[in-house]
């Protein structure tokens, strides 16, 4: 893992259209951040590729960016079985401002629903309503819910250090 990452990532579920001069490519994002986003799909492409991405943010934010495969690994999932990092190459100042703004919102939502879930008296309908807008599907009792939401901020943590708080 490597802990000197220059920009802060979050998951994202979105579906991607992959671009590379044949036909498009259905994949779906795993994780994003400014520098750049983690896709799985079926077709693996070498390191050091060229491809053009769209992909939409939440709630209804369309981004076409560029970028370059700078890894690929295997992974079980039989529909999308090859994972690979994508980093932006000119990344557009409104996509790049988007990408900036859904990130913080994230992280965000998380620290307020991790607050919630840790009150002395849990106001599930608080925790329920930061849950639905919250792009990281939470669908658990509470219990589990809390420790989810602290494994997700923990990672946060690790992945950036305090930037996470901004």
């Amino acid at each position: 893992m490597n802990k000197d990452r220059k920009y802060l990532r979050v998951k994202l579920a979105s579906e991607v259209i992959l671009h590379n001069g044949i036909s498009p490519e259905p994949a779906r994002a795993v994780n994003i951040s400014l520098g750049g986003i983690y896709v799985i799909s079926r077709y693996a492409r070498p390191k050091g590729a060229e491809v053009e991405l769209d992909f939409m943010l939440p709630p209804n934010q369309r981004i076409r960016a560029k970028g370059v495969v700078v890894r690929a690994t295997q992974h079980a999932d039989e529909k999308y079985p090859v994972g690979m990092g994508i980093q932006f190459l000119n990344l557009p100042v409104e996509g790049r401002a988007e990408i900036d703004h859904y990130v913080r919102r994230v992280c965000r939502l998380l620290r307020a629903l991790f607050f919630e879930l840790n009150r002395a008296k849990i106001n599930e309908s608080k925790v329920l309503e930061l849950a639905t807008m919250s792009p990281i599907q939470y669908q658990y009792p509470l219990d589990i819910l809390r420790e989810k939401v602290t494994m997700e901020l923990s990672y946060l943590r690790l992945r950036a250090g305090r930037s996470y708080r901004k």
